[in-house]
């Protein structure tokens, strides 16, 4: 058994900055630990990979807090406004010996990944939303978004207003 967490990234500012470069709005932050604190009730910690940009990165540091199995937090330039595949790539990259994974990113990718298994149809995916999934897998590299509606166990949804 596998455990996948996909979050999507918390509020960010508006400003004239590069979109990769905008960071999390005071608004973000406290929407980020009050969901990090809700999903801590979860009964995994996870290994967390992000996207490497400015409101990813500081989105996953907050959940690093409440989530983290104690492992390094891994940033990845291909999650940046990656599309299904690259996402799945991410994951089949992980280690076997880690059982539970975090991914902090974009949407509409993530809020694509969380309809796909979360077996139900939602309107969106707001900002620090997450979708926790329960994988009847036992190596990554089994991760295919092509078949993994057959091997969803269980998902939740943790949506944001």
């Amino acid at each position: 058994m596998k455990y996948l967490l996909l979050i999507r990234h918390s509020i960010a500012v508006t400003s004239l900055l590069a979109d990769f470069n905008r960071k999390l709005s005071n608004e973000g932050f406290t929407l980020a630990h009050k969901q990090g604190k809700f999903l801590s009730t979860l009964p995994v910690k996870f290994q967390i990979r992000h996207s490497a940009s400015a409101r990813t990165t500081e989105t996953a540091q907050i959940m690093e807090d409440y989530l983290s199995d104690g492992s390094k937090l891994i940033s990845d330039l291909n999650l940046y406004n990656a599309d299904l595949i690259s996402i799945a790539e991410a994951i089949q990259e992980t280690q076997d010996s880690i059982n539970a994974l975090a991914i902090v990113g974009h949407n509409p990718t993530i809020h694509e990944l969380a309809q796909l298994y979360s077996k139900s149809r939602f309107g969106g995916f707001n900002p620090a939303s997450a979708c926790f999934v329960s994988l009847s897998i036992d190596t990554w590299v089994d991760f295919d978004i092509n078949l993994m509606e057959e091997k969803v166990v269980e998902s939740t949804l943790y949506l944001t207003q």
